[in-house]
């Protein structure tokens, strides 16, 4: 009993403590490193998760895996500049190759890279002494690349050419809806001249014919939408009345070619000048 008595006293805390160090340190210290290894799982969750979802977003987005052929596929085709590509096709090139990448939500940000892998012939050569120049910037733009594609090969001189035959622009034989789409399509080069939808109007009815204009001047036309309504339904009056006029005036022809040869008008009238024709030639 003695033995026991003197053995030297250990208390509660001690034990904890030791039992603590034993398993790497201080029982208080586990559980601080425990919540912050709990808090950085769940932090590192949270990320993994936003993560994912910006790449599952990305790839709704922008289809990957975009190249020539399959830029052929949806509708883009090589321009290869020189006697091929007039500024006419250059035009309707880089509207066509916008329109794709619009169409299939291509990122603007890949719009000029791509663009300039359907160049060719010419039109590369064109852009290997272009990317050169300073101003340039880096990554290319769409905005940069459409800027010096249009100066060099839809130059000036073509542009003005088009504003002039949109300023005497004129319906004459045209049919209203085609007379429309050529002013709608000539108007994108004078934008300076049409500040808004009152002038286009104005100058939409400079273009028609009189019989149009005599219907349409008696009021201020602020939608363009509505003018074409308006002058649709004037010619279709015109082209209704015009027709009933060339059924009256054929019926009106007829009778009077009959008027005195009854029910066989025509047979016999063509039987009466054949005999005159015999008796004349006997003579």
């Amino acid at each position: 009993m003695e033995a026991l008595n003197n053995q030297p006293h250990v208390s509660g805390d001690s034990e904890a403590s030791n039992i603590g160090n034993f398993f790497g340190g201080n029982p208080g210290n586990n559980n601080n490193n425990l919540n912050a290894n709990n808090e950085n799982i769940v932090g590192n969750n949270v990320i993994n998760q936003v993560a994912g979802f910006l790449h599952q977003l990305a790839t709704q987005v922008r289809p990957e895996g975009w190249n020539l052929d399959r830029l052929k596929k949806n509708g883009a085709w090589v321009y290869k500049g020189g006697e091929s590509g007039p500024p006419e096709v250059a035009e309707h090139w880089i509207e066509q190759t916008k329109r794709v990448f619009e169409d299939n939500l291509i990122q603007e940000g890949e719009w000029a890279r791509l663009a300039i892998s359907l160049l060719q012939n010419e039109a590369y050569d064109w852009w290997k002494v272009e990317k050169t120049k300073e101003g340039l910037p880096e990554p290319l733009t769409w905005v940069a690349f459409e800027k010096a594609f249009s100066d060099h090969f839809i130059p000036p001189y073509y542009r003005d050419a088009k504003r002039k035959e949109f300023q005497n622009l004129k319906r004459k034989g045209m049919s209203v809806e085609a007379y429309k789409t050529k002013f709608v399509k000539l108007s994108n080069y004078a934008k300076d001249l049409i500040t808004d939808e009152e002038k286009r109007c104005e100058f939409f009815i400079d273009g028609l014919d009189e019989e149009f204009q005599r219907s349409l001047n008696g009021t201020v036309h602020r939608n363009f939408n509505e003018l074409i309504k308006a002058t649709m339904r004037i010619d279709s009056i015109g082209k209704k009345t015009f027709d009933q006029g060339e059924a009256s005036s054929k019926k009106n022809n007829s009778n009077t070619k009959n008027v005195g040869w009854g029910k066989y008008g025509p047979k016999q009238q063509q039987y009466f000048n054949n005999k005159k024709k015999t008796e004349t030639l006997v003579e």
